[in-house]
Order: C-alpha cells, then structure tokens, then sequence
C-alpha cells in the first residue's frame, strides 16, 4: 500500500493523556509519560478506566471457544495478573 493512500487517524482514537485535556470522547488513550500503573500517574486522567479494565482481566468469567466444528460453545477461563 501506498503511503498517500493512509489517511489520518481522527483525533479521539488517538488520545494522548497528559498532552490533551480530559476528553469524555476519546475512544482511545495513549500514555505517553506514564500511565496509571506507574505510582506517579495512579491519578492520572483515564485512570479509573484502566483499572476497571484491569480489574476486569483478573477476574475470571466466560467466553467463547470455537471447536473444530463450526459451532460455539462456551467455556470458562480464568486470568490471573499481579496488582500493578
């Protein structure tokens, strides 16, 4: 692919947290000093985010497998990660 033929990238999925002010519309955040799981940025802006999403790795839940067959099933799984 040609490099002309890549547009840009919208702003809000692009976020750059400590760069931008506080965005409810930023669909992605990029730490680019520090994030939240640094003890300097635990406060950070978007910090409650990624502890939600954090937490919500750590915890163990049901997702989807896909067997050999073309039917889904559902499994269990667990992920365990250390506090940060």
């Amino acid at each position: 692919m040609e490099d002309a033929a890549i547009g840009e990238l919208a702003l809000e999925w692009n976020w750059l947290v400590g760069e931008y002010a506080y965005s409810p519309g930023a669909k992605i955040v990029h730490y680019t000093i520090g994030g939240p799981y640094f003890a300097a940025y635990r406060d950070c802006d978007y910090a409650g985010e990624w502890f939600a999403e954090f937490e919500s790795m750590r915890q163990c839940g049901v997702g989807w497998s896909t067997p050999s067959s073309s039917t889904m099933r559902r499994r269990s799984y667990c992920r365990p990660f250390p506090e940060p």
